[in-house]
C-alpha cells in the first residue's frame, strides 16, 4: 500500500509554509516552555489549549489566558521566561520530513517561503539551528504585517515577496489559524496533519 504524501497542485506557482509544527517538529518543545513559562503564576495550561491556540502570536495567547483564569500575567515576563527555555533547548528540534520533502522535491523550481506567527529572533535561530534558510525566498514574521493569523496579511506580504499572485500560492500548514488565514488570502490550504500525526521522519540539513 503506498504511503499517502503532501503534494503541489498543478497549477500553484508558489509555496507557502508555516514553520512550527509544520516544517520544524518545534511544537512539543513550545508547549514545555510555555508550561515552564506559567507554572509560576498558577496556570495550568493544557496540551489541548496549547494546540487550539497553535498559529497566534504569544501576546495574543497571553491575553486569552488573562481573560480565561482572570489574574494578570506580565507579557515580557513569560515572553522571556518561555524564549529562554526554548533557546536553550533549540538543539533538540528537528525538520518534518514528510513536509520538508515538499520543500526539497520544488527548491529552485518554484519560489518557496514561510510565513510564521512567531517572532523574529526565535524564528531566525530555529531557521539556522535546522540548515534550512538557502530554500526560502521570503521568510515573514509576526513582527513584519499589522494583522498576524488569523488574518491573511502573513501569507499576502509572503506571496508579494516571492513575486506570485496569492491564487496562485499554496499553503501548508497544521493550525486551524493558519489555515483560515490561508483561505482568506484567497490561496489553497493544505493541512499537513493528517500526512505528520503517524510514522513522522524526521532528519536536520546541513
Amino acid at each position: 500500500m503506498s504511503e499517502k504524501q503532501l503534494r503541489k497542485y498543478p497549477h500553484v506557482h508558489g509555496l507557502i509554509f508555516d514553520l512550527d509544527g509544520t516544517i520544524a517538529d518545534t511544537m512539543p518543545l513550545h508547549f514545555r516552555a510555555w508550561r515552564f513559562a506559567l507554572e509560576s503564576y498558577d496556570i495550568n495550561f493544557s496540551r489541548r489549549e496549547f494546540y487550539a491556540y497553535a498559529g497566534m502570536p504569544t501576546h495574543v495567547i497571553i491575553t486569552k489566558l488573562q481573560q480565561k483564569h482572570h489574574r494578570p500575567v506580565p507579557e515580557h515576563e513569560v515572553m522571556r521566561c518561555k524564549d529562554d527555555y526554548f533557546l536553550r533547548s533549540l538543539d533538540e528540534i528537528e525538520i518534518i520530513n514528510p513536509v520538508f520533502s515538499v520543500v526539497t522535491e520544488w527548491y529552485g523550481s518554484v519560489p518557496l517561503g514561510i510565513g510564521t506567527g512567531g517572532r523574529r529572533a526565535i524564528v531566525d535561530r530555529t531557521i539556522d539551528v535546522l540548515g534550512i534558510r538557502k530554500y526560502f525566498e521570503s521568510i515573514i514574521t509576526v513582527e513584519d504585517v499589522r494583522n498576524p493569523k488569523p488574518h491573511p496579511d502573513t501569507f499576502i506580504q509572503c506571496a508579494q515577496e516571492m513575486g506570485v499572485e496569492p491564487r496562485f500560492c499554496q499553503v501548508f500548514e497544521d493550525g486551524d489559524t493558519g489555515l483560515q488565514a490561508a483561505r482568506d488570502a484567497g490561496m489553497y490550504a493544505t493541512d499537513v496533519r493528517p500526512f505528520i500525526t503517524s510514522g513522522r521522519r524526521k532528519q536536520r540539513k546541513g
